[in-house]
């Protein structure tokens, strides 16, 4: 019932200066952390996480007393004063879970992205320490029946939201196991105690792995990285190189690169291998994960943890996935072939062979794209981290009636010296707060994600009224080698800017009455539908017109634009099948058959099989894929979104696109968070009736 909104699972017309904070005067700030109150050294987490537990702990004793003591079966009871009586013990259920999660969800920004140990390990421990606790709420028996009884006396008073949040409780309840003996109800908490533990040391093992290899110089021919960062890097290796030899790691600035350009197979197997072993050590942790949570499925009565997950989703059912997935495979089972036939006779051209290893695909993807585009645009010209945010100021203004406007961020309140910041209003009415933290560094999560540090809601103070809270969001990702919003991105990370915007934005604009409601705090595989949306901004000439501006002032052209659409599209199938595996393999591998039986790397080599994907034996892909770990059986929600997104966004482009016409239809997806039937959300924002997602 009580849940933690953490992370989920692309000539400037106007200049973006991104404000700098000095780590090294964390000692005595001027601000606390994210301008939030009492966070001022790292040792404020645990202080912080006392507090929280001690206004949860009197929350809870006030809503017992209230509910206990109040005869709803009494006639003369049965006024209106019984629902005021209602609602208010509502607010405190809300504003337990919101007293929580106000630490717990930046404990889990900041242990994954502070540049301070300090701060990164009293995160750590506030997390652990409360995440036991929500695992004991969620088994207290009497805040169950507190539920029940608001329940069944509320329902026929309660407006929309109000019914649709205590019946939310009460399933979320008995799905934690409330309705379970005593006994198993406490081996319940125990093991998710286990698997919070083991979820971190996944992810810690994620962004703390890292290879350094060396190559021949010579084998290096296409690319030119840059020579401090490889100076640098030969200190590390051991034993030294040799001076003919290049030192590498299997960072992403290195990776992608050396798959997407190097002509030599060698040198693209030895960048494969190195990145798809670097974290042999979580193949262990993934086989307890799997193994306890189905563990706990079990307990709690259902087949699998796969089908644990789905129940309450969109789909309404693992089996309804497994078909959507199906589907998937065979709308795209012609169009796979030719494209893998494509690749297959680049390749014989350039090395005399038609196998098709994993190495392969980036850079002959690359290749059959670069030969058949008419135009010589580069994307990356036009795109910077300065004009890409200029382009959300345009979504948000033009389409959503939104002011989005930097701030500084003050000495003290960041958590990395590169840190940006934005402050949202309406009308001239504050909405939310964004911080942006771009740029790769060490021990830093190293994905792209979006973080909610608080909800938006109406939350109880001390008086029990009601207070207006804003959202605090952020986004994290790793763009480039650059940490200036000058340098070019590519249009991939691009797309990945606004794909987290769109996550942000739903959390900004969402307005409802309950935090456990707010923004992305709903079924996954409707909140990533805004996000996919998010991402046509970046790809449609009506909005990259606004922004996509290289520094001799050129605009990016039309039928550039539609060229690249073009070429993008080139390889869609195999794109689409690479997802739909990795879909099915997140099914399989928290699925009712296979474990004890079978481990994570025989089951993803046999759907390679499967799927006629080419695959590497050695390596373990699973190893370092962080979604397996927040969105275990959830990895569905992509593509399933994607299709929603895609049908929404031309509804949208037939209005006109950057208006607020547009916007009307995409506002309607944002506003009612998690407090609307998702079904309604998608057929309001269509403007017809929607018949269900389909492959």
């Amino acid at each position: 019932m009580f849940r933690s909104s953490y992370g989920l699972g692309r000539n400037i017309q106007q200049i973006v200066h991104p404000s700098k904070n000095n780590l090294s005067s964390l000692a005595s700030p001027v601000a606390p952390l994210l301008n939030l109150s009492g966070y001022t050294t790292p040792a404020s987490f645990l202080a912080q996480t006392d507090v929280a537990i001690s206004q949860c702990v009197s929350l809870r004793s006030d809503l017992l007393s209230s509910v206990n003591s109040f005869d709803f079966d009494n006639s003369n009871n049965q006024t209106n004063e019984t629902y005021p009586n209602l609602i208010l013990n509502l607010h405190r259920l809300d504003s337990i879970s919101n007293s929580i999660c106000s630490v717990i969800d930046l404990a889990e920004l900041i242990r994954n992205v502070h540049k301070s140990p300090e701060w990164r390990e009293k995160a750590n421990e506030s997390f652990s320490v409360l995440y036991g606790f929500i695992s004991e709420l969620n088994t207290d028996v009497e805040l169950y029946n507190a539920v029940r009884k608001i329940e069944e006396h509320g329902l026929h008073k309660f407006d929309y939201e109000e019914s649709r949040m205590i019946k939310l409780l009460r399933t979320e309840f008995e799905s934690d196991g409330i309705h379970l003996p005593d006994a198993d109800r406490s081996d319940i908490v125990g093991l998710k105690n286990e698997l919070m533990d083991l979820e971190s040391e996944f992810q810690n093992n994620i962004i703390s792995s890292r290879n350094i290899y060396s190559v021949p110089s010579k084998s290096l021919t296409a690319l030119n990285f840059d020579p401090t960062v490889l100076s640098q890097l030969r200190s590390h290796l051991t034993p030294p190189p040799q001076p003919s030899e290049t030192v590498l790691t299997t960072d992403n600035y290195f990776t992608s690169s050396i798959l997407k350009y190097e002509p030599s197979p060698t040198l693209r197997s030895e960048c494969y291998i190195q990145s798809h072993t670097v974290s042999s050590h979580n193949l262990p942790v993934l086989e307890d994960l799997r193994s306890l949570r189905h563990e706990i499925a079990g307990k709690l009565g259902f087949g699998s943890h796969a089908d644990r997950t789905i129940a309450d989703k969109m789909a309404g059912g693992r089996g309804n996935v497994i078909d959507f997935l199906e589907e998937q495979v065979l709308a795209t089972e012609e169009g796979f072939k030719r494209e893998m036939e494509v690749l297959a006779e680049k390749k014989y051209e350039r090395e005399g062979t038609r196998d098709i290893m994993p190495w392969d695909i980036p850079y002959y993807v690359n290749i059959c794209k670069e030969e058949n585009t008419v135009s010589s645009m580069d994307y990356s010209e036009y795109l910077t981290v300065s004009n890409c945010l200029s382009g959300m100021k345009n979504v948000c203004s033009k389409v959503l009636g939104v002011d989005m406007v930097e701030e500084k961020v003050e000495r003290g309140e960041g958590w990395c010296d590169t840190l940006i910041k934005y402050n949202f209003s309406s009308e001239g009415n504050h909405m939310g707060t964004l911080y942006l933290d771009l740029y790769p560094r060490e021990d830093k999560y190293n994905h792209a994600a979006h973080f909610t540090v608080r909800c938006g809601c109406k939350f109880l103070d001390s008086s029990d009224s009601l207070t207006s809270q804003k959202p605090v969001v952020a986004i994290v990702a790793n763009f480039g080698s650059s940490d200036s919003v000058y340098s070019n991105i590519s249009h991939n990370e691009a797309e990945t800017l606004f794909h987290e915007f769109g996550h942000a934005m739903h959390s900004i604009m969402s307005r409802t009455k309950f935090q456990h409601m707010s923004g992305t705090r709903g079924a996954v595989d409707f909140v990533e539908t805004p996000s996919h949306i998010m991402e046509y901004f970046v790809r449609d000439w009506r909005s990259l017109r606004e922004f996509a501006v290289r520094q001799d002032g050129k605009v990016i052209e039309e039928k550039d634009v539609k060229e690249a659409e073009r070429i993008k599209g080139m390889f869609k199938n195999l794109e689409k099948r690479q997802q739909t595996l990795y879909s099915e393999y997140d099914q399989a591998l928290f699925g009712p058959n296979v474990v004890d039986e079978v481990d994570s790397s025989v089951i993803l080599e046999g759907l390679h099989g499967k799927y006629s994907m080419p695959f590497a034996k050695g390596t373990h892909w699973q190893s370092t894929f962080g979604h397996l770990n927040t969105y275990g059986a959830a990895y569905y929600a992509y593509p399933w979104a994607q299709g929603i997104a895609g049908n929404v966004f031309n509804e949208m482009s037939k209005v006109g696109l950057m208006n607020r016409e547009s916007g009307a239809k995409l506002g309607s997806l944002l506003r009612p968070g998690g407090s609307k039937d998702p079904f309604q959300l998608v057929e309001r924002a269509l403007g017809y009736e929607w018949g269900g997602q389909k492959g």
